[in-house]
């Protein structure tokens, strides 16, 4: 009984098109000024407009505030701030980006605007420190990716984490 199990999964699993394959990975595009970055599907949760974002006293400027999602709080972070990537654009349609913690709370992150979710071969993803540029945020970055000519810096929200705790750490003050 035990063999006919995965014969049975197998002979009803439906090949989708659209499901990467092993060599490719599935990215969501935006922009952050006039960069173009991207992050793992599988590490995004939802996209959505940003409601009001509240301040946090004493925290990093890498820390935009908390926001209420539908009676959730979660931690923000100002990618803007943290990859140094210039002025925000005047025109940006702004969205949220809530990514997947293993381990910790979901966190998100403003984007200017939201590009596309493609895929992306991974023999088309080069390291960072294989560009002639200086990149924001290259120590988090898991590659380079092409994106119809133009360079789009592959992000990895795990990488984020460890500024996030760091960001979050207040120095007691100093004994008298």
């Amino acid at each position: 009984m035990s063999d006919l199990v995965p014969i049975r999964s197998n002979a009803l699993a439906i090949r989708d098109r659209n499901v990467p394959q092993p060599s490719e990975i599935q990215i969501l595009t935006f922009r952050i000024g006039a960069y173009l970055f991207a992050l793992q599907l599988e590490q995004v949760r939802e996209v959505t407009l940003p409601p009001p974002i509240t301040p946090i006293p004493h925290a990093s400027n890498l820390v935009g505030g908390y926001v209420n999602l539908r009676g959730t709080i979660h931690l923000v972070i100002d990618l803007r701030q943290l990859l140094q990537a210039g002025e925000q654009s005047p025109i940006a349609d702004h969205r949220l980006v809530l990514l997947e913690s293993p381990g910790n709370d979901p966190f998100g992150v403003l984007v200017d605007a939201i590009g596309d979710i493609e895929r992306l071969s991974r023999d088309r993803i080069e390291p960072p420190s294989s560009a002639m540029v200086e990149l924001p945020g290259e120590d988090l970055l898991l590659g380079i990716g092409k994106r119809q000519g133009e360079l789009c810096l592959l992000l990895d929200a795990e990488r984020l984490i460890p500024l996030l705790e760091q960001s979050l750490t207040i120095p007691s003050p100093a004994s008298s």
